[in-house]
């Protein structure tokens, strides 16, 4: 399949089933909540086990946590997980490197 694996239009294998919550997000959701600091801030306190989680967050802290230990992208996600944690980590390297050195103090091997 040459789609995009998050449009919906490619059979996708289950993935990791800890990053379930983040399944039910579009890029566009994902997006959305990286643009708001203070949603930023809401979901790495749960990363960073400092704040509360909701599902989204336990997703999002799964994904980040793996990558910080192993310094692979999401093993054994499907593309779309994949794509997704990629596009958090990018984010967070260049728009709150506070965050994504915080993720690797904590969670680095």
């Amino acid at each position: 399949c040459k789609k995009d694996p998050c449009s919906g239009g490619c059979p996708q294998p289950a993935g990791n089933r800890l990053l379930a919550s983040l399944d039910a997000l579009s890029p566009k959701e994902i997006n959305d909540i990286l643009v708001d600091p203070a949603r930023v801030d809401f979901y790495m306190q749960c990363v960073l086990e400092t704040g509360a989680c909701d599902k989204t967050g336990g997703a999002i802290k799964e994904g980040l946590r793996e990558w910080a230990n192993t310094k692979q992208i999401c093993r054994g996600c499907n593309a779309c997980q994949t794509r997704k944690i990629a596009h958090i980590v990018s984010v967070l390297q260049k728009r709150y490197k506070k965050y994504y050195d915080a993720v690797l103090n904590k969670y680095q091997a």
